[in-house]
């Protein structure tokens, strides 16, 4: 039995030892300070080395996963909108007390306008109860200051003319009565074609032509701008495929050829010289020998170029009798 003797010794021993080191703690305050030092330092290693194990095991167990990431960025996110929401809502109640305050204030301009304009307009009593009539001058002053005060000009000057309206109604008849002259215009054979009411009616001629022919023939003098402010919606300008028929017109085939120059010039620059040279008015050029060379000559140039122009144009057939 040897190992129990051992035990028991120690135990005796580890008692006389603390009432040893008791009894000196109490004889010496200079020990019992050293053994407290001692004793706090030691406390002191030992938690550093526990909260060391804790976070190398903790790091070692602990794994995140991605619901949890997930989880961590949507809380975030979540705080980052209300928080944006909060600005804009406190940013909308400040804006919405400033317009609130403006109100106000215009509320009460348009209360004391209202009080001096009654007070202008009221009849002032005299002595013997006769309604006075206020004076002209006392008018304008009073209109004058209230220019003054409030920014508001009651004068009459800004208001339409009726000498203006029933011109521009005069112009806008003359207008629609020249264009459905049948030299101008002329009759879509489509009967099903109607526009506000009427049936189409295709212009026979540029509009630039046809302006100028209004100003010749009538005795309005308007600027191309309001000549084709005042078209009528039914008139308009029509397509190739619009007709359904010849009309038996000498110059539609080159007026088509022309405009199909016209709007090739932006995709080859070749033809930007020949399509200065075609104006809208080909009477015009006809009867000019110089243009008719130069457009000839552009034209023989033009021959030794690969590129190829599709354009519609109208051919006479014979009708077969059956």
């Amino acid at each position: 039995m040897p190992r129990r003797k051992q035990k028991s010794d120690n135990g005796v021993y580890c008692r006389k030892y603390r009432q040893k080191i008791q009894l000196k703690r109490l004889q010496s305050r200079n020990f019992d300070k050293k053994l407290r030092k001692k004793e706090a330092s030691r406390k002191v290693v030992y938690r550093a080395k526990r909260k060391q194990q804790e976070t190398v095991s903790s790091a070692s167990t602990t794994t995140i996963s991605r619901n949890d990431l997930r989880k961590i960025e949507g809380l975030q996110r979540r705080r980052q909108n209300t928080a944006k929401l909060k600005l804009e809502k406190d940013q909308l109640q400040n804006s919405n007390k400033q317009l609130q305050k403006g109100n106000r204030k215009l509320k009460e301009q348009l209360a004391s306008l209202r009080l001096s304009l009654s007070s202008s307009s009221s009849p002032q009593e005299t002595t013997t109860n006769s309604a006075a009539t206020i004076s002209p001058s006392k008018l304008f002053l009073s209109k004058q200051s209230i220019r003054n005060k409030f920014g508001i000009n009651l004068s009459n000057q800004n208001l339409p003319s009726t000498r203006t309206t029933t011109i521009s109604r005069e112009l806008a008849d003359a207008i629609d009565q020249f264009l459905n002259d049948d030299e101008i215009t002329r009759m879509s054979q489509n009967k099903d074609n109607i526009v506000d009411g009427k049936q189409v009616r295709f212009l026979l001629n540029h509009l630039i032509n046809i302006h100028q022919k209004f100003i010749m023939e009538t005795r309005y003098e308007c600027s191309y701008s309001t000549f084709t402010r005042h078209i009528p919606s039914y008139i308009i300008s029509p397509k190739p495929s619009d007709w359904g028929t010849c009309l038996c017109m000498t110059c539609l085939n080159p007026q088509l050829k022309s405009e199909r120059i016209n709007q090739l010039k932006n995709v080859n620059p070749l033809l930007n010289y020949l399509s200065s040279l075609l104006t809208n008015d080909l009477t015009s050029i006809i009867n000019d020998e110089k243009t008719v060379n130069e457009i000839l000559e552009e034209l023989h140039r033009l021959k030794a170029e690969t590129f190829m122009i599709t354009y519609v144009e109208w051919i006479k057939r014979k009708s077969e009798k059956k």
